[in-house]
């Protein structure tokens, strides 16, 4: 039987396993560029790196930072929108249309759009109607009778300014007409008839036959239009009566109005024109387009 030793000493036992190391994550080296993500215009590559040199582990922290990179996308043009209404239906207006700079957008640092985003052009270049616009009144002409009961008239013309490219004519008349010469002329018959009553019965009723006789004069259809004074600018042109169907015969009464009949013709602008007008030659008029 063996026993122990008086001199042997009991040893307490160590712990020899050791606490683990932590080890914090590495990114490795960036990997190749990817494709273009577009095969025409302006795309975008990508590249990545993986949190593997070394892999975190015992708890160590994840590796710090993106693990991808993209390269910057430079901005590109969209299609041309349609054109708009033209801002004026005459005259000089404008038409616009639009791009967008989004096919695709400028992104991350890539240059913008080069250009205008607007384009304008010119339309409706043809002038606009001008409707016409009476000018003041001329002076009156002469009077029809120097005595009695006449008439005179005054003219006015469509030209301030003058209708142009299909613009609407002046409305109302251009011609006014007044009475003249209202004081009584010296006429024969008032002293015939101071004079019948010395006369014998004979001439009595010859005289009362002759007044029955007398005819009241009427204007005979007009005579047609002349030609116009002008070729351009506003002229114009007359046609005249006769007071002759019948003519006032035996004391009758002279035909009432006038005798001649003024209208306005060519008055499409001339670029300088000046004119006269026929039935007052001694009033002229001048015209500046």
């Amino acid at each position: 039987m063996l026993y122990q030793s008086k001199n042997y000493k009991h040893k307490p036992m160590t712990n020899s396993i050791l606490s683990p190391v932590a080890v914090h994550g590495g990114f490795s080296d960036w990997l190749e560029w990817r494709p273009c993500s577009v095969t025409c215009g302006q795309g975008v590559q990508e590249r990545a790196r993986q949190c593997n040199n070394p892999l975190p582990a015992n708890g160590g922290r994840r590796c710090e930072g993106p693990d991808t990179d993209v390269r910057s996308l430079d901005g590109n043009w969209s299609e041309w929108g349609l054109w708009e209404e033209c801002s004026k239906s005459c005259g000089q207006g404008n038409r616009t249309r639009t791009r967008t700079c989004s096919n695709p957008a400028a992104q991350h640092g890539g240059k913008p759009c080069d250009g205008s985003a607007v384009e304008s052009v010119m339309c409706n270049i043809r002038p606009c109607p001008v409707d016409g616009e009476w000018s003041s009144w001329l002076p009156w002409g002469p009077c029809s009778e120097t005595c009695g009961k006449g008439t005179q008239t005054r003219v006015r013309l469509c030209n301030n300014p003058p209708p142009s490219h299909h613009g609407a004519r002046c409305q109302g008349s251009d011609t006014q007409m007044q009475v003249c010469n209202k004081r009584r002329c010296p006429g024969k018959m008032c002293q015939t008839q101071r004079t019948t009553t010395n006369l014998s019965f004979p001439f009595q009723v010859v005289l009362n036959l002759y007044q029955k006789l007398s005819m009241d004069g009427k204007w005979a259809m007009w005579s047609s239009w002349s030609a116009c004074t002008v070729s351009c600018g506003g002229g114009s042109r007359q046609r005249t009566r006769h007071c002759s169907d019948p003519a006032p015969q035996f004391g009758g009464h002279k035909c009432e109005g006038n005798d001649i009949q003024i209208d306005f013709c060519n008055s499409d602008p001339c670029p300088s024109k000046c004119f006269g007008l026929g039935h007052l030659p001694t009033y002229w008029l001048c015209m500046y387009a």
